[in-house]
């Protein structure tokens, strides 16, 4: 028999375009130190029936790393959701973002932020009792569950067909191959029983690198029962492998199940917001499925200052109203009570999108704010606000809305109603002041500006800190 090694976190390469902010694409090198490898399933074929089993995101010394999981609680009234996973997914690697769906590469795939994770208190010291549980944020009554065996009568026995589901790797380590973003299943009979571990023997299918933490599934009294959590085995996944036996983690399972919901806080709001289908959530998953947005995004994450972001915004203006939206979604629209006074909402504008100045400004403020922030977040009336002329402006409802709102409630304070801006100078760049020369480089995003003044466009300045803000969300890990 050759050495049992822990099907823990495997490499990942894959560009996960759904994770960002939270994540980049990075590779590192396969490894199989305990703690630093990872399970496939090998053989086996794709899976459309557990949509319950997630694809975790760690964070490692050596690199972003992935494994799998089962979500076995949804608390829909505080929105946190319960990840099973193995103890080795969660130490010393930190979970930091958790993916649903068939392909987690899919832009329909969901992501859900973690709350917090734990181990089994006798894992490490005791590799045989490796569970760890993740909590997650952003569920609801949509986001499916697996159900786990309710009893140490779960079944389990030599002989016993046993189903594993997971986005581990479909080659063996030692062999080439692409990495797997798919979920994948199959379905093996257990060779042996000895009370913690579940045995398995390799007869041509199985679990290998990145299948770790994913469960183990039999079918009694007509439904699917979790019954273990993969864990280890021979580290090129072509011997026997070990799960551990859920029925010996229930001390754990049932502490973590009994945790109180977390304190209502802007971070928990906003973190919440941002996952499952929640709003911001949502927010996100416009900005990705619009060119023009995902093409901004991916121009402002080169950029390290206030002249290349303002280029990046010339160089795709339809993607400022949906970058903007996403990028205000929990300080200006999903957590606005929560997030009242908060540091990191001081730099969005109260109506996300520029007022302007003197008495108009101050009424547009106050009688048009919601009218605004409209027109700010939509991709033609985000436009419209620097270029009233511009083709479109006069059907775009956002923008008409702001328009006949300032007609209506700003008349004697505007000058000119109807514009909720200055009029550019036709054949002007609306993103240039008076007296600016902009050049603007064919390599990278270097811009050199001159005659600026201080009082730069309040959308720009909200661009700057927007992507401070994702250069921030890429970074941070959970405690």
């Amino acid at each position: 028999m050759r050495p049992q090694l822990l099907r823990a976190t495997r490499a990942f390469s894959v560009c996960l375009a759904i994770a960002a902010p939270a994540l980049a694409c990075s590779s590192v090198d396969d490894g199989v130190d305990l703690g630093n490898s990872a399970a496939p399933i090998i053989n086996g074929k794709a899976d459309t029936a557990h949509p319950g089993v997630v694809f975790i995101g760690i964070d490692s010394a050596d690199g972003f790393g992935g494994c799998s999981g089962s979500i076995v609680d949804v608390d829909t009234a505080s929105g946190v959701g319960l990840v099973l996973t193995a103890g080795h997914c969660v130490t010393p690697g930190k979970p930091t973002i958790v993916l649903m769906g068939n392909d987690i590469s899919s832009p329909t795939a969901k992501r859900f932020e973690v709350l917090d994770y734990a181990h089994h208190s006798k894992y490490p010291a005791d590799l045989r009792y490796d569970f760890g549980m993740i909590r997650i944020l952003g569920v609801d009554a949509s986001t499916p569950k697996l159900t786990m065996v309710p009893s140490t009568t779960d079944g389990v026995a030599a002989g016993v067909r046993v189903t594993n589901v997971g986005y581990g790797l479909t080659h063996r380590p030692s062999q080439s191959g692409a990495d797997n973003s798919v979920r994948n299943t199959t379905t093996v009979s257990i060779s042996s029983v000895q009370q913690i571990d579940i045995h398995y023997s390799f007869g041509g299918t199985g679990t290998c690198s990145g299948d770790s933490g994913g469960p183990a599934i039999i079918t009694t009294g007509g439904s699917e029962k979790i019954v273990g959590v993969v864990s280890r085995g021979d580290q090129d996944c072509a011997g026997d492998s070990i799960d551990a036996r859920l029925s010996y983690g229930f001390d754990f399972i049932n502490q973590q199940l009994a945790l109180p919901a977390p304190a209502e806080t802007c971070d928990i709001c906003a973190r919440r917001a941002g996952s499952g289908n929640n709003v911001c959530a949502k927010r996100l998953d416009s900005c990705f499925g619009d060119a023009d947005c995902k093409g901004l995004y991916d121009c402002l994450v080169g950029c390290s200052g206030i002249s290349c972001q303002i280029a990046c915004s010339k160089k795709f203006p339809a993607g400022n109203g949906p970058l903007l939206a996403w990028q205000a979604c929990s300080c200006a629209e999903a957590c606005t009570t929560k997030c009242a006074g908060s540091s990191a909402c001081a730099s969005i504008p109260a109506c996300v999108g520029d007022t302007g100045s003197g008495a108009c400004g101050t009424c547009t403020k106050s009688s048009c704010c919601a009218e605004t922030a409209n027109a700010a977040r939509d991709k033609i009336g985000n436009q419209c606000l620097t270029n009233p002329a511009m083709v479109g402006c006069s059907t775009n409802r956002a923008y008409q809305a702001l328009v006949s709102c300032k007609a209506t409630k700003c008349n004697s304070d505007c000058t000119a109603p109807t514009d909720p801006g200055t009029d550019p100078d036709p054949g002007t760049d609306p993103g240039t002041e008076p007296g600016e020369t902009v050049t603007t480089t064919t390599t990278g995003c270097s811009v050199v500006a001159s005659g600026r003044s201080a009082s730069t466009n309040s959308l720009f300045a909200t661009l700057a800190v927007a992507i401070g803000l994702v250069a921030v969300a890429r970074r941070r890990a959970r405690p």
